[in-house]
């Protein structure tokens, strides 16, 4: 398998990981903070979030696997370095910068929302959600510089 061949397969499964992890994350920020809210929530958003949060969590955990097994499974050394190139590394050194401002900002846009507007947020909803926020963004940016890269 030729280099160019194994980047792409790497690529599709960390577009895959990302989208799986993104609704994952969202169901379980969104299933916890139901969970902390004061009011008791309506059964079906209940069980509808836990059955979203069980499901997404499954197909992000296959991705994971699919992910380190590829990574494992590289026995030439050449192709390793190669796929860990200077490019790789600026390109999540990046991408942990982008994570790092919209954690920020998306830290500032709750503290506006519980000080200005008086909402009620479960501490665990807002703990999830911040690296939620943080891992999404994480990779999200890591996939657009990559491929900026490789167009």
């Amino acid at each position: 398998m030729s280099l160019s061949e194994i980047q792409q397969q790497q690529r599709s499964t960390l577009i895959g990981y990302t989208a799986t992890y993104a609704v994952w994350g969202g169901a379980l920020t969104a299933l916890m903070a139901l969970i902390g809210a004061e009011a008791p929530p309506p059964r079906v958003a209940l069980l509808s979030t836990a059955i979203l949060t069980v499901v997404s969590g499954a197909i992000w955990a296959y991705f994971l696997i699919r992910l380190v097994w590829r990574a494992r499974s590289l026995k030439n050394a050449q192709m390793r370095h190669a796929l860990n190139d200077e490019r790789t590394q600026v390109n999540s050194t990046r991408a942990f910068a982008v994570s790092f401002w919209g954690v920020l900002a998306a830290a500032a846009v709750a503290v506006v929302a519980i000080v200005q507007f008086e909402m009620e947020l479960a501490p665990i909803a807002m703990a999830i959600g911040m690296i939620w926020i943080g891992v999404t963004v994480a990779l999200t940016a890591y996939l657009i510089f990559d491929g900026r890269d490789e167009a």
